[in-house]
Parts: structure tokens; sequence; C-alpha cells
């Protein structure tokens, strides 16, 4: 838990994760005043869920490869990684914990996106439509809308172990950064863009939690709408948590078992 605690300070501390609380606080600010000023629907209850929805799947999935890469990259980097697992700490613990303490601050930053992004919500529905669905607004954000943070968070994990076996393979923060950032905006491609139905897709997969959601916290754009004829749900919610636990699990797995192996200079 000392290692745990230390991890989480040490990121605090690390300017990549300042700049990414500030973004937290920004997106939802700018992103709903643009809507709010423009006047469209998403500007109020419950459209405006849908642009916190938005941001929390794709702000978390990137700011959770960004803490990787720093928080592990860079010990191969300055050469510090030998010095730590030399003070008698696993090596399975080592990638644990450092990976918990990434946790703990992406689920930090998606509740500082979720609380400004409410406040945001709150007054842009109040200015465009005065008290209809207020009410019931305001209960989404507090039910749904907490559902939907810590449904993120099962993606997060997922991230997280990627970023981490990257950084074990390349030993290199810029590559960690690259190929984890690679792999997300390819994933995005294939769910939102390219509207490919694969029940591998992280987004995919989460999304699709998301869209059991009470209240809808799910952008039209994520989950693909196969041109009208029905969303492409075509795994179970139960199963997409399955995944998702999966990939975190093998993506550890592998990273011990290679970090193991490593000759540490």
């Amino acid at each position: 838990m000392i290692f745990i605690a230390t991890e989480f300070f040490k990121l605090t501390h690390n300017r990549t994760a300042r700049a990414i609380f500030w973004a937290m606080v920004l997106t939802p600010i700018t992103i709903i005043s643009i809507v709010w000023r423009l006047g469209t629907p998403y500007a109020q209850f419950f459209g405006v869920l849908q642009v916190i929805g938005g941001s929390l799947l794709l702000l978390l999935g990137l700011t959770a490869l960004l803490l990787t890469a720093s928080a592990v990259g860079d010990e191969y980097e300055q050469k510090t990684v030998r010095t730590v697992i030399g003070r008698g700490i696993p090596r399975w613990f080592f990638l644990v914990g450092k990976g918990v303490a990434i946790w703990c601050l992406t689920l930090f930053n998606g509740l500082t996106l979720w609380f400004v992004g409410s406040l945001m919500a709150i007054m842009a529905h109040w200015d465009t439509v005065g008290v209809a669905s207020f009410r019931l607004g305001i209960f989404a954000l507090l039910t749904s809308g907490l559902d939907a943070v810590l449904l993120t968070m099962l993606a997060v994990a997922v991230y997280i172990g990627i970023g981490t076996l990257l950084a074990v393979l390349t030993r290199s923060t810029a590559f960690t950064l690259f190929g984890g950032l690679g792999f997300f905006f390819f994933d995005f491609y294939l769910q939102a863009i390219n509207e490919t139905n694969t029940s591998l897709s992280i987004l995919g997969n989460t999304a699709i939690l998301f869209s059991q959601l009470t209240f809808p916290f799910i952008p039209a754009d994520i989950i693909v709408t196969n041109e009208g004829a029905g969303t492409l749900l075509t795994t179970s919610p139960s199963a997409a948590i399955l995944i998702l636990l999966t990939y975190t699990l093998i993506t550890f797995t592998l990273a011990i078992a290679l970090f193991r192996r490593q000759e540490l200079t």
C-alpha cells in the first residue's frame, strides 16, 4: 500500500497529470458552452448527457494511456526501474501497483469531468428551456452519470494494461505513448467512423454498457446504427464486462511475465 500511495503522490505532482486534470475541467466547459451558444438540443437534458458520456469515453481512455506511458515508460528512460526493484519491490507488484495508482487518479479525473460537466449541463438546460425535465435531468446526472464514470473505468483498466505491456516491451515512453494512441484511434476509427461491427472493440463494449443505463449517456455516433436498421449491439452487457476484464487480465499477465525475464539496466 505504501508503494501505491507513493506512486499516486508522484503522479499527482507530474506535469502530465496536472495538464490532464485541467483538460477534465476545461473540456466539458468548452464543449457544452459551444452547443449552448449554438442553441442545439445538446444544450439541454437529455442531449447534454450524451456530451458528458462521449467526453468520458474518449478522454479517460486517452489520459489513461498518457499516464501509463509517463509512469512506466519514464522508469526505463530515467533508469530508475532497477533501483526500485532493488529495494525489494516484487516485479509483479511494481507493475500492478503503478496500474492501481493510475486507475485511481483516472477515476478522480473522471469524477472531476462528471462534476464540471454536470454544473455546465444544469446551467445550459436552465437557460435554454427552464424547468422542463429539470429535476429528471439532475436525477439522471446523480444516477446514470455516476454509473457511466464507473463503467468507463472498466475500459480504463484495459488501456492501462495495454500501456503497461507496451512500456515493458519497448522500454520507451514515446513508443509506449504512440503505440497506445495508435491502438486507441484505430479502435475509434473502426467503431465510430468505419462502422465496423466487432465484439472485440474496447470502445464498442463500453458503449454497450452505456446503452444499458436508465438515462442516455451514450453518443449516437459511438454505437453504430447500421444505416438506421438498429444498433449493432451483438454483445450482451455481461459478455462486454467479461471481455473488458479479460483484456485487462491478459495484458497485465503478459507484461508481468515479460518483466520477470528482463535484464534491468
